[in-house]
């Protein structure tokens, strides 16, 4: 087999990157010692966050694609989470799964050098954040946060539109151009700050499916309904493989050349009852059982070529008020860790991801934005049907980025 194919994404959240004096700073600001070292349980919050915050939102498309990433909108509000106080620390720390500031600190950290793992030069992924809290240059910033986080900047925010295409620049330039025009300037008319993670990946899969291979196949909706045939990569090979699973689903590995990431395609074992009883299911216990029942067989597999685009504001803020964190998006909201000089909370809350399969690879992108005042079978693993995807770092159970494709997308 071949080596396989390339997946690129994006999303907007925080990363707190910091050593030495930084460390000390941050100590100092919470008023606490950081742990000597990262819980190594920590990425079990932020993969039961990802699970509740997609099925939320997958619950309310019902039958339209979806690609979005958890772990971005995670991310974000761990930010928030930093500068937090009263009853808005408290919402976030329930719904993220944090048990204080400190820990928060040095586990976040942690996990996205975790994250980025053997990347590089040498290696057949890239992984690349950038984290930054933007906020205008009317507020007086918290002296202690500001030395601790150099992410935090400064900007004019009594001119929009610069500042929309300062902040969509850093988001172009981390994606690579696959998100551009993140942020509308009528969105920071009356803005305060920015809370932004952009995160680029790029992997070459493990076996590439061969372009003279892909032929157009009929897709089914539903169950007795077809639409026009679309392109679908083939290949035949060993692969890891479980039927029956807990998730209510077959479950087929895509491994990532040289790396802890993978794609995990999961087909509905019920036509009837559809990709609904998956996304159900969906939760980390059930996905590490999945990973147990994981066997090595040779099968022919056949998945789509497509690319899905998503973007969210209202339904996002509604699924995260739905979840418990309410205050943050309200007048009430204390977010005086940051700055003492005057009342700021979240108006607005934007997520947009692109994800693009082909044969040569995947190419993702997802960016986030607080805006504040956001048993081995022969038979072939046909994806001829809608199913569910995660795209995973292995080692952690975590999923970096979660879809559902119902239907082809509209050319």
């Amino acid at each position: 087999m071949a080596p396989m194919s390339t997946a690129k994404f994006l999303l907007v959240a925080l990363t707190v990157l910091l050593a030495g004096e930084g460390d000390a700073h941050i100590s100092q600001c919470f008023k606490r010692a950081l742990p000597s070292q990262p819980d190594p349980e920590f990425s079990k919050g932020v993969a039961q966050f990802s699970f509740q915050f997609f099925k939320r939102l997958a619950e309310s498309a019902k039958e339209e694609n979806l690609f979005v990433s958890p772990y971005s909108v995670w991310s974000s509000l761990c930010l928030a989470y930093l500068g937090s106080g009263g009853n808005t620390r408290r919402e976030l720390a329930h719904v993220l799964r944090l048990s204080s500031k400190t820990s928060a600190y040095v586990n976040w950290r942690s996990l996205e050098e975790e994250l980025r793992g053997n990347t590089g030069p040498q290696a057949k992924v890239d992984f690349i954040t950038t984290n930054k809290g933007y906020f205008s240059d009317s507020l007086q910033l918290d002296t202690c946060l500001q030395k601790s986080l150099p992410e935090l900047e400064v900007l004019d925010f009594s001119r929009p539109a610069q500042t929309a295409s300062y902040v969509n620049g850093v988001v172009s330039e981390t994606t690579q151009g696959k998100i551009k025009d993140f942020l509308d300037a009528r969105l920071l008319r009356q803005a305060k700050f920015i809370l932004l993670n952009a995160v680029f990946f790029k992997g070459k899969w493990e076996y590439q499916f061969n372009t003279s291979d892909t032929t157009s196949m009929p897709f089914r909706v539903s169950p007795g309904k077809e639409v026009d045939p679309i392109p679908m990569m083939q290949q035949s090979g060993e692969f890891r493989y479980a039927t029956n699973t807990p998730l209510n689903a077959t479950v087929l590995e895509l491994p990532y050349a040289n790396s802890s990431y993978s794609m995990f395609l999961l087909q509905p074992i019920s036509e009837a009852e559809g990709i609904q009883a998956v996304i159900k299911s969906l939760s980390r216990k059930n996905l590490e059982a999945t990973i147990g029942q994981f066997h090595a067989t040779t099968i022919r597999v056949v998945v789509p070529k497509f690319d899905l685009n998503t973007e969210i504001q209202e339904q996002f803020k509604a699924t995260l008020q739905a979840m418990g964190i309410r205050e943050l998006f309200t007048p009430a909201a204390d977010l005086t860790g940051f700055s003492a000089s005057r009342s700021l909370f979240v108006r607005e809350a934007v997520h947009k991801a692109t994800v693009e399969v082909t044969e040569e690879g995947t190419v993702a992108a997802a960016a986030t934005a607080l805006v504040g005042i956001r048993v081995a079978h022969s038979r072939p693993f046909v994806l001829d049907r809608p199913f569910v995807f995660l795209i995973m770092h292995r080692a952690m159970t975590l999923p970096v980025m979660v879809g559902v494709f119902n239907k082809p997308p509209a050319s």
